[in-house]
């Protein structure tokens, strides 16, 4: 008989999980480099599958360069999905379900209806008031210098009318600080995940490797932040990022001009559908391709010791439709109920990597200072209401946070009891191309599509349980934004 249900099984799972990712490392010499406290994770309901070849635009680019026509449309086409699925406003629940991801491919509801970051952000832009105090030149050169630090601007050939356009991405200066800054969480997130497998499992080697280890795995944490230090920059750029913040308490008129051109010059219009999007990339670009990925695993006698945790930063996240194993019907039909019969001896493992989210075009120090609010005569728009987030726990507003991490995981290995009985109706269930997940994770049913190419997922049954060997997208970390706008009192003259 199942000792726990698979609801059970997946809150546990994910409480896991989320801890794993967010947790603050008990490491005293580092406690100011600390994983940042001001952020939760929105599961995807279901995992969206991927290739590696799909992210092929985000190492070899769009603007032509090597390849056939055929091959720089297809990297355009993939490029607008990523943009699409990674600009999307996370909503409380910590859910990001298939609805929601369906609606960032309707242009509409992308560019107008307030589900986009980049349709809020450009609104914002357009009807803000900023503070604005004289700036001396050299002020000035200094200001367009330091930016120059952080953006790199490119000249790309436009695949439907051949003209030059300047484009613009993050400098080398940023996407080192930023592949060394996951490369120091990756280490967190390993370390966090060693503590909590000797903490809470029935696994003799678990706890002996990090009785053993420990000290292993804190040094391996330092020497990551000592690298982000040394060579992700990690000082200068947050250096440069505070000097920018100090300018825009007096001035944000300037800044404010040139991240309406950043937005102008990250638009690309896609050749296929004449649909706009804003160029989104992932770092490092080559991390579907890499090797190294983090291995986790969860079994059933950790079940008790995380259902009663938290599956994100507030409680009450975990939605009854994101624990169950079965897509809930949409035909309209009475159907029964389909649950798995003998969760005994439940195991999972996958291996899991997190890549930064790279939006050149995106400047959260905007957001963040007190110099700007909204116009009074803002017209009444359906995506912006007059509070981005009230800071509220749980918060509310049009733009409550923003996704800055993808997590994947792949080379999915699942075990139960059930799996090996003959009449199992879960077994056919498989075998039918029902869709099946735990949580966020993605095992089994239909196909899926990137680009203009169909792909059938894959996962099948083995002795050892049902594999699913392909890469997916299980969720997102998210900043949480704090009460905004936020604008400071002491400010005299606004335009």
């Amino acid at each position: 008989m199942a000792k726990f249900k698979e609801d059970q099984i997946s809150k546990a799972l994910l409480a896991k999980l989320y801890e794993s990712m967010t947790a603050q490392p008990d490491i005293d010499e580092i406690n100011e480099e600390v994983l940042p406290n001001d952020q939760f994770i929105a599961w995807c309901q279901p995992g969206i599958p991927f290739r590696p070849e799909d992210f092929l635009f985000a190492t070899r680019g769009i603007g032509g360069g090597e390849g056939e026509g055929e091959d720089v449309r297809q990297r355009m086409l993939l490029a607008d999905e990523w943009s699409r699925l990674t600009n999307f406003i996370p909503n409380p629940t910590g859910i990001y379900d298939e609805d929601y991801q369906k609606k960032m491919f309707d242009t509409t509801s992308f560019n107008q209806d307030g589900v986009s970051m980049v349709s809020i952000y450009k609104n914002i832009l357009q009807f803000s008031e900023v503070a604005t105090a004289e700036l001396d030149e050299e002020l000035k050169e200094r200001i367009d210098r330091v930016r120059g630090l952080l953006k790199e601007v490119k000249e790309v050939e436009d695949v439907l009318t051949g003209e030059k356009k300047e484009k613009i991405d993050d400098s080398a200066l940023v996407k080192a600080y930023r592949t060394y800054e996951g490369e120091y969480v990756d280490e967190a997130v390993l370390y966090n995940t060693k503590r909590l497998n000797a903490l809470n499992s029935d696994d003799a080697a678990a706890v002996q490797d990090f009785a053993l280890n420990a000290p292993l795995y804190r040094s391996k944490v330092k020497s990551a932040l000592n690298k982000w230090i040394s060579n992700g920059y990690k000082y200068d750029v947050e250096r440069i990022y505070a000097f920018l913040e100090s300018v825009t308490q007096r001035d944000l008129q300037l800044l404010k001009a040139e991240y309406q051109e950043d937005l102008r010059k990250s638009e690309i219009t896609n050749p296929v559908n004449g649909s706009t999007f804003y160029w989104t990339s992932l770092i490092p670009a080559s991390l579907p391709f890499s090797d190294g990925w983090m291995s986790y695993s969860f079994k059933e006698a950790e079940v008790s010791e995380h259902s009663n945790k938290t599956t994100n930063q507030w409680e009450g996240s975990a939605t009854p439709s994101l624990l169950k194993w079965f897509k809930p019907s949409t035909s309209g039909e009475t159907e029964k109920e389909r649950e798995v019969k003998d969760t005994s001896n439940f195991s999972m493992s996958f291996e899991v990597a997190q890549a930064m989210i790279s939006r050149p075009w995106f400047a959260p120090e905007f957001l963040l200072s007190d110099a700007w609010r909204f116009s009074p005569d803002m017209p009444n728009l359906a995506n912006l209401t007059t509070a981005l987030s009230d800071g509220e726990v749980p918060p509310s507003g049009s733009m409550i946070a923003y996704p800055t991490t993808a997590i994947f995981v792949r080379n999915v290995q699942v075990d139960f009891d059930e799996l090996h009985e003959e009449e199992s109706s879960f077994k056919r269930d498989i075998d039918a191309g029902l869709d099946i997940k735990i949580g966020p994770i993605k095992l089994a049913g239909g196909s899926y599509q990137r680009g203009d190419e169909e792909t059938d997922f894959e996962s099948h049954l083995t002795e050892q349980g049902l594999s699913v060997p392909g890469l997916q997208l299980i969720g997102f970390k998210c900043k949480l934004l704090p009460k905004l706008p936020n604008p400071n009192p002491d400010v005299e003259n606004w335009t």
